[in-house]
């Protein structure tokens, strides 16, 4: 995405949803492709989060990075735009120079944070009366909305991959291990999407598990190399899916749901 491309999607943004979106870009000041902007600096409350977070996946402005030290689990914010090809070619520092435009004042954050303050005080006081139910629903439309944020991002990997296999075969299948990656995860992360909207997260970390005790009990032993690398990936891909049910069955169990 380059610096018009963001500026156009960015003016269609509502207030707050450009707000966040120049918090997280002026937070993004290491090296391309790394951040460590999480949700917790941004100046919107939890609630306001899941709204804005949706709306930025789904404007292909920011993917949300799973990352877990010390058992503990962090969710960092990466802007789209914040690529090396941007860095030198200098749509970084124009696309952050507009975002900058639209940073609130000393005054205006201190004004934030205190609402920020008021509105976690009546959410605390909210919460008692969530029901386990409709905390497993929330924590679930979080998880669908991160994996189909990587569902994207590997059908654009493997659209490359086939624009190139086009032009250029033997060097396109130089690097035929990351597209069999990104195909596999588009093929099993689409899959279970589908089961989450029908089941519940204990069920699927249940049946999910038994099918990768089968694979490794079972391995893929075809005369075709291909195809035995192909199980393997999508194997990988389901353990992925795995760790990622049950951190949200952890989120849901700390918020008092099921």
């Amino acid at each position: 995405m380059t610096a018009n491309e963001f500026k156009t999607i960015f003016a269609s943004l509502p207030s707050l949803s450009k707000q966040i979106m120049a918090e997280i870009v002026n937070g993004l000041y290491a090296e391309a492709g790394f951040s460590d902007v999480t949700s917790n600096e941004l100046s919107c409350t939890a609630k306001q989060w899941s709204g804005v977070s949706n709306k930025l996946i789904e404007a292909d402005l920011i993917w949300i990075d799973e990352y877990k030290a010390n058992s503990r689990t962090q969710y960092f914010i990466h802007a789209d735009v914040h690529s090396s090809e941007n860095e030198e070619n200098g749509d970084w520092e124009e696309i952050r120079a507009i975002a900058a435009l639209h940073l609130n004042t000393p005054e205006e954050e201190k004004a934030q944070d205190q609402v920020k303050e008021v509105a976690e005080e009546v959410a605390e006081e909210v919460a008692e009366e969530i029901t386990p139910e409709q905390i497993e629903k929330e924590e679930v439309q979080k998880l669908v909305a991160i994996l189909e944020q990587r569902v994207r991002y590997s059908e654009d990997k493997v659209k490359e991959f086939s624009s190139l296999l086009i032009h250029d075969p033997l060097y396109a299948f130089s690097w035929g291990e990351d597209a069999l990656t990104h195909a596999a995860t588009v093929s099993v992360y689409s899959y279970w999407i589908v089961l989450l909207g029908s089941n519940s997260v204990s069920y699927l970390i249940k049946t999910i598990t038994q099918d990768i005790m089968k694979e490794v009990q079972f391995p893929a032993k075809s005369t075709s190399q291909m195809h035995n690398a192909a199980e393997a990936a999508a194997g990988i891909a389901r353990v992925k899916i795995l760790e990622a049910l049950q951190n949200t069955a952890a989120h849901i169990a700390e918020k008092g749901g099921k």
